[in-house]
């Protein structure tokens, strides 16, 4: 209930002002361009609302990763991660207990401030670490369709606001907004559906320059999402590559 108030308190707060400007414009196309650029603020706050409390929270989760490719073969990685606010910056790490050849397998990723964050993996078979550049950002993560940036905390400072509608999944009413990514980036635009009720985040769809459909759809199915404190955790993730089937 306290999400529900907080998402019209924020409606109030943008929709009252803006209907009362409107009215004392003398120009209907500048009355336009007022709406739409509130509808804007509107969407960049319900964003900011939705990945706090996806995000903003400590969290201990043992992750069972089954990757599905086109034949019906599957794969099976299992990783236990933690994750802790440190001076306002979220510090995680994954470590790998099976298979046995990528057992001890780590990844550390530190969230930096103006700046990607740091990500380090530690190889046992070499008994080095290496760092993730920004450019490998977007590469495959053991060799699922889950990517490095897939596990980077987000910010709603990292997106341009394109739109906001109305959209439903699985029956659910959303909110359709619609953001281009800043640098560092694989892809042009990510739409995000996120659930009108709460707030939580059920959908990303991805979407490479020039294409109209998506080329990765990450769903968080609504039986999956977690309530513990006012933050909503998804314990299910379903990642399609629409590309590679």
């Amino acid at each position: 209930m306290r999400a529900r108030a907080g998402l019209l308190v924020v409606a109030a707060g943008i929709l009252l002002p803006m209907l009362g400007a409107a009215s004392a414009l003398a120009d209907p196309l500048e009355s336009v361009r007022f709406e739409a650029r509130g509808s804007l603020e509107m969407a960049r706050q319900l964003l900011e609302r939705a990945i706090a409390i996806r995000y903003a929270c400590d969290s201990w989760a043992r992750i069972d990763l089954r990757m599905r490719d086109g034949r019906g073969g599957e794969r099976h990685r299992r990783i236990q991660t933690i994750a802790k606010h440190i001076d306002g910056r979220m510090h995680s790490i994954g470590r790998l207990v099976s298979p046995r050849h990528l057992r001890g397998m780590t990844i550390l990723s530190i969230e930096a401030r103006n700046r990607g964050d740091d990500v380090f993996v530690y190889l046992p078979s070499l008994r080095r670490v290496r760092r993730v550049s920004m450019g490998r950002r977007a590469d495959s993560f053991l060799g699922s369709d889950l990517t490095y940036q897939d596990l980077d905390r987000q910010r709603a400072e990292d997106y341009r606001i394109e739109s906001l509608a109305r959209d439903v999944v699985d029956g659910e009413p959303v909110h359709l907004i619609t953001a281009r990514p800043g640098n560092h980036q694989s892809y042009q635009r990510i739409a995000f559906r996120v659930a009108v009720s709460d707030l939580a985040i059920l959908e990303l769809r991805y979407y490479k320059a020039g294409d109209p459909q998506p080329s990765r759809i990450v769903r968080f199915p609504r039986a999956s999402i977690h309530s513990s404190g006012g933050n909503l955790v998804p314990t299910r993730i379903h990642v399609a590559n629409t590309i590679r089937g």
